[in-house]
C-alpha cells in the first residue's frame, strides 16, 4: 500500500464516480425524498488559496447536497475564505485567527499548544456548531433530512479556547 496517498487530502472525482454507477450518500437519501445539508468542513476537494468557498458550492450539489454552508479547516483558513471568515470579518476578529494560525505553523502543529486568542464563542468549532443547532432550530420543511456537520477539530493545531 502507498502510504504517501494517504493524507486526507485530495479532491473527489465526480467523472469517476457517475461512471462507475457508485453514488454518495447524499444522493441515495436525495433520491428516496430527503433535503440534505452540508455544514462545516468537507476536505472533499483541494481549497484553492485565494477563492472563497462558495465558488465551489456546485461542486457540493454535484455530491447531493441541498443546502451547503461550507468552512475551511484551520489551516486553510489562512489562504481560503468561507463563510466563517466573512464573518470573522465582519466582527473584527478575522486577522487575529489568520496571524495565530500562522504563528502556529511556524512553531509546528504538536508544539502550538497555546490556547486560542479567539472569543470563546468564535472558535471554529463553536462557530460550526452553532451553524449546526440554528439549522435544526429553523427546519420546517415536511421532509425528513441528514445533517452533516464536519467540525475542525480535534486536529492540529491543538487551539482550544481558555476555558
Amino acid at each position: 500500500m502507498d502510504l504517501e496517498k494517504w493524507n486526507n487530502a485530495g479532491h473527489l472525482n465526480l467523472d469517476l464516480l457517475s461512471h462507475s454507477g457508485l453514488e454518495t450518500y447524499p444522493l441515495a437519501l436525495k433520491k428516496i425524498g430527503y433535503h440534505t445539508c452540508h455544514i462545516g468542513k468537507s476536505h472533499l476537494y483541494p481549497h484553492v488559496p485565494g477563492r472563497h468557498l462558495e465558488e465551489c458550492k456546485s461542486f457540493m450539489q454535484r455530491l447531493g447536497w441541498d443546502e451547503v454552508l461550507e468552512t475551511t479547516g484551520p489551516w486553510a483558513t489562512v489562504r481560503t475564505d468561507s463563510i466563517m471568515t466573512d464573518h470573522w470579518r465582519r466582527i473584527g476578529c478575522l486577522k487575529t485567527s489568520r496571524n495565530d494560525y500562522l504563528k502556529r505553523r511556524e512553531v509546528g502543529p504538536t508544539k502550538a499548544l497555546w490556547p486560542s486568542p479567539m472569543p470563546e464563542e468564535e472558535h471554529l468549532d463553536a462557530f460550526i456548531g452553532r451553524l449546526a443547532v440554528e439549522y435544526l432550530s429553523n427546519y420546517n420543511r415536511k421532509e425528513p433530512f441528514l445533517l452533516f456537520v464536519g467540525f475542525g477539530g480535534p486536529y492540529p493545531p491543538f487551539d482550544p479556547p481558555p476555558s
